[in-house]
């Protein structure tokens, strides 16, 4: 049973897959929000519509266990390296980390792409927010 505290173990092996699959030197760094998601079992959060006019109320439906699987799926290494997917918007899109520009302070953008438009070209991903944290919080 996991504790409220505790980082749930299948945290930990995704951390280490990512990193693997990713080319790191060790384990992917998830942001603090994400932890919380995974420790507090949060799976589906209803965001603000302001980065995007055409989703009324978008989701972030968290891939949790499920982001190895939908990495390996969607060939995200091939298609749009450097990108890490997070959650599923509800309307066949994927909010994703941009680890290609993570700064020294430890925050990693977040950028959304439609399934079936994966890359990193202008008409492809759409950055969204500086940081999981900038997403997930309510509009300023």
């Amino acid at each position: 049973m996991t504790m409220m505290n505790e980082i749930p173990e299948w945290l930990t092996l995704v951390s280490v897959e990512a990193g693997k699959r990713l080319g790191l030197p060790g384990p992917l760094v998830f942001p603090p929000e994400l932890i919380t998601l995974a420790v507090e079992g949060i799976e589906l959060i209803e965001l603000e519509p302001s980065w995007t006019s055409d989703f009324p109320l978008p989701e972030f439906g968290f891939l949790a266990a499920d982001m190895v699987d939908f990495y390996d799926d969607y060939e995200f290494s091939e298609w749009i390296p450097g990108a890490w997917p997070l959650a599923l918007d509800g309307g066949g899109g994927f909010f994703c980390l941009d680890l290609r520009a993570a700064n020294a302070d430890g925050e990693i953008p977040v950028v959304w792409v439609h399934a079936s438009n994966l890359g990193w070209g202008d008409d492809e991903a759409v950055r969204v927010a500086a940081s999981l944290a900038d997403l997930l919080s309510p509009s300023k």
